[in-house]
């Protein structure tokens, strides 16, 4: 998507929103909120249900589903140089798509690192704390300019995927400031 296209899908979707209608949707108070320690599930949980939604039968064949994630590139937004991942879209054989994943591109160790599947955002314990799961609300935001958690009848987040969405909700928030800035020269002379 070009900037151009970019800045009207964010001005659209993105540019009216506040940190709480980015958590609740549009419509939606802080009332309607909740935000508890029982939303968060162990990594192993979200893995396996991503991996039932994505029809890998068992989990020698991740990395198997890693390398054709990537070799296809839908959507692959590289954060190999802070990261060493790179978040896609995350589809079944068929070309379905469940949400987004980051997979560590580190040759040889092609696995997930991440994912942001229907409701569900993990990251591996391995790999968290690197800003990873704030990549995969921004990614799933931009892939469709809405949040799966907009469709619960009470948005709901666990303390750790409210920090999460609210660092999105930064990096978007960034990237549309980025976007409404006009082009400048940076050159200066003295």
């Amino acid at each position: 998507m070009s900037d151009a296209d970019l800045l009207v899908f964010l001005e659209e979707t993105f540019g009216g929103l506040n940190e709480t209608d980015f958590l609740t949707g549009p419509g939606f108070s802080e009332q309607d909120l909740d935000i508890d320690p029982v939303f968060a599930k162990p990594w192993g949980d979200v893995l396996q249900d991503a991996m039932t939604d994505l029809g890998i039968p068992d989990t020698g064949l991740l990395r198997d589903w890693a390398i054709e994630t990537l070799q296809r590139r839908p959507g692959v937004q590289s954060l190999m140089a802070v990261y060493g991942v790179a978040i896609c879209e995350a589809a079944d054989s068929s070309g379905f798509v469940i949400g987004v994943a980051a997979i560590d591109l580190r040759p040889g160790e092609e696995t997930i690192a991440g994912l942001y599947t229907g409701c569900q955002l993990g990251v591996c314990d391995a790999w968290r704390r690197r800003g990873i799961g704030s990549h995969l609300v921004k990614e799933r935001f931009l892939m469709d300019g809405a949040l799966p958690t907009w469709s619960l009848d009470s948005p709901a987040y666990s303390p750790g995927g409210r920090a999460a969405h609210l660092s999105g909700y930064n990096l978007l928030h960034g990237e549309l400031t980025r976007l409404r800035q006009p082009d400048t020269d940076c050159r200066f002379s003295l």
